[in-house]
């Protein structure tokens, strides 16, 4: 896997064991579990993965090579090596996440995770999150199997890496290392280009990722064809190892989750272990990394990697997100313990095992099977609900808002002009609503009331991407998202103001989500796409400003009534959390133990839940609906009466997540509302 074949003195007597492999490995772990933590000095960290590449292209093509050299290869060996070495501690490890889920998860949550847990036994992890999740989206905390994507890839590479070699070896000798070299160029070139465009193919796909477990599969080759390991000077080596220890602990600390990520980027930790493997001579590999605390480390390495995530994981799932560091810093300490012992007791004695290969892979087989049916199982049985069924209403008002089926996609350009999104009205005219996916929040309740008066009703949202003009929002996860966004906002005003029937139109956005601080979005001029440049604080919130009076004035020129809506209070805490954890009484005292927040049903002060962002932003939306000429829809006086803010009253969840409404929340926020009834009994201007 990413960590190690099996202890390298077991490969042969020609390929000595190299405790220094064993301290990169360290390394490696080190950083991920660092980043995992949080810990604002490595906010790299998760570089630590592209070192583990290297070093298993390293192993694999060390292994793989010389065996073929030397007509010794064999396939059925290879795979019984690797299932020995993989499967032990993944199933265990799968096994116990299994029960944890059982026991602590909500249906919703457990639907998902058994995906997840599907994907794992299917070593298909990392397609899963591709067409799931950005690995840095804050979503991505709450998926207890997602550190398996790495898995996924290097479980890809073993399938087809034998073959490949032993193909190349027989009938293209002369060429392998040209070929192969070739093959590497191409994979980075893929990468370099496809991050720009593709961020999350480009991060989770083998195709992408191949270049730097090729790395350390030409460093193989270079070497074994050599009869052993380069002979530098010592100094040269020592010059090497400082070079190669320097490439991989700067990007550690100096590249955030807004890197761009990997491609040319990933050139450095991946160049960085690649000289560290070739400088086994020199001081940083003899004196650091061959240390015994390192060596320690870096053979419990694929234990830690396997535990200390779903556990991290888990723990922000039960705290709604809001575990501390010093929290994840001791869950951090606990794993290694578990790695430990998972090292000793399952690691190596597996490993050493001497079940012949006809009965070594039906018994895997078999417990990859029961695993995979398991969660297969439950993701049919949508969670099993029976467990909890005083969670299924609550549960099924966050899926509507989740599968809300108008909300176009982030690459969608047009809206979706087609039923439920297009309703038409018993008196011809129409209602339309524009905005992201607090807009989308709030349609279905507004659809409600503009059919109830014999208005038509159309909405026209996209995730993420609110309704401005000639301005457009910029997400450094998402690259191609800014275009899309631009071109789905002017088709949307195109469509509105040519279609005469649509005489009123609400606005509605989260409007302070570019504004947070340390936030990877922003707004951006709609013109000029794509730029690199750093904007500041003054002219993000002007942009906002602009880019809404814009709309306003466009549509208010094509006779059409506006309504701004001032977003709703966003809570610190994910209430649809707190609701879980009140009904699972285990989970609650689980989230209680690792956090300090108080989880409860209470209302909240409003003041408690202001921030500057919204604060912000509030001021600029209300600014450009006075000068635009539309009025302003403030939802806080019902959600938050007596400036005490409720997300859950009398048994009905109002909030799905932090920000975005319930139908129920939606339903109670508009009720009363002067600025929607004006639309709705005026119709245009």
């Amino acid at each position: 896997m990413l960590f190690t074949p099996e202890p390298q003195s077991s490969l042969t007597q020609s390929h000595s064991y190299r405790p220094d492999i064993d301290g990169l490995r360290a390394i490696a772990i080190m950083v991920v579990v660092a980043f995992h933590t949080r810990l604002s000095l490595f906010r790299g960290g998760y570089i630590g993965v592209d070192v583990f590449l290297v070093i298993s292209g390293y192993l694999i093509g060390s292994l793989v090579y010389r065996d073929i050299r030397r007509n010794k290869f064999s396939f059925l060996r290879f795979y019984e090596r690797r299932a020995k070495r993989i499967l032990p501690a993944l199933l265990t490890m799968l096994f116990v996440c299994d029960i944890i889920a059982f026991a602590l998860l909500s249906p919703l949550e457990l639907r998902d995770y058994c995906a997840q847990a599907v994907a794992a036994v299917a070593s298909s992890s990392n397609i899963f999150y591709w067409l799931r999740s950005n690995y840095f989206n804050p979503v991505s905390a709450f998926k207890p199997l997602l550190m398996t994507w790495s898995l996924g890839i290097e479980e890809q590479f073993y399938l087809f890496f034998p073959l490949a070699l032993f193909l190349l070896h027989k009938f293209g000798r002369r060429y392998l290392f040209p070929l192969i070299s070739a093959g590497c160029l191409l994979s980075f070139v893929v990468c370099a280009a496809t991050v720009y465009t593709y961020p999350s193919a480009a991060f989770y796909l083998l195709p992408t990722r191949a270049w730097e477990l090729g790395l350390g599969v030409l460093i193989a080759i270079y070497e074994v064809d050599r009869g052993g390991p380069s002979k530098l000077s010592k100094s040269g080596a020592s010059v090497l190892g400082w070079i190669g220890l320097m490439l991989i602990l700067v990007p550690a600390v100096v590249f955030t989750e807004g890197t761009r990520f990997p491609g040319v980027t990933a050139l450095l930790p991946t160049v960085g272990a690649g000289c560290l493997i070739l400088a086994g001579g020199g001081f940083v590999n003899n004196k650091l990394l061959a240390s015994r605390p390192m060596v320690f480390i870096g053979l419990i390495s694929y234990s830690w990697y396997l535990w200390h995530w779903p556990l991290m994981s888990f723990a922000r799932i039960v705290t709604g997100g809001l575990l501390s560091v010093p929290g994840a810093a001791l869950i951090a300490i606990f794993s290694l313990g578990l790695a430990v012992l998972s090292h000793r007791f399952i690691e190596r004695p597996f490993r050493g095992s001497s079940t012949p290969a006809a009965r070594l892979f039906p018994r895997y087989a078999a417990l990859l099977l029961i695993l995979g049916a398991a969660p297969l199982t439950g993701y049919l049985q949508s969670g099993w609900p029976g467990r909890i069924p005083d969670l299924v209403s609550a549960e099924a008002s966050v899926r509507e808002v989740e599968k809300n089926p108008c909300l176009a996609d982030f690459d969608d350009v047009a809206p979706r002009l087609h039923a439920p999104c297009v309703v038409e009205g018993a008196n011809g005219s129409k209602m339309a609503i524009l905005g992201d996916s607090h807009a989308a929040a709030l349609a279905p309740a507004i659809r409600e009331l503009a059919v109830s008066r014999g208005y038509g009703f159309e909405q026209l949202t996209k995730a993420s991407c609110p309704p401005v003009f000639d301005v457009t929002l910029r997400w450094s996860l998402h690259p191609t998202f800014e275009r899309a966004c631009a071109a789905f906002n002017l088709a949307v005003l195109e469509h509105v103001t040519n279609e005469r029937n649509i005489v009123a139109v609400v606005l509605a956005g989260f409007w302070s989500a570019p504004l947070s601080k340390d936030s990877n979005q922003s707004y951006r001029d709609a013109i000029k796409l794509q730029s690199e440049r750093d904007i500041s604080e003054a002219e993000n919130n002007s942009n906002l400003h602009l880019g809404l009076l814009n709309a306003i004035s466009v549509l208010r020129r094509s006779g059409k009534r506006v309504v701004v809506v001032a977003d709703v209070p966003r809570f610190d805490l994910d209430p649809m959390s707190s609701v879980r954890n009140i009904m699972i009484r285990r989970r609650g005292t689980l989230a209680t133990l690792v956090c300090s927040h108080l989880f409860s049903l209470d209302a909240v002060p409003e003041q408690s839940l202001l921030k500057p962002a919204d604060m912000t932003a509030d001021g600029q939306v209300r600014l450009a609906a006075r000068e635009g000429g539309a009025q302003v829809m403030d939802l806080r006086g019902n959600l938050c009466p007596l400036s005490r803010c409720r997300f859950w009253e009398n048994g009905v969840l109002y909030y799905s997540d932090q920000s975005h409404l319930t139908l129920a929340g939606a339903e109670h926020a508009l009720r009363g509302q002067d600025s929607l009834n004006l639309l709705l009994t005026q119709g245009g201007q």
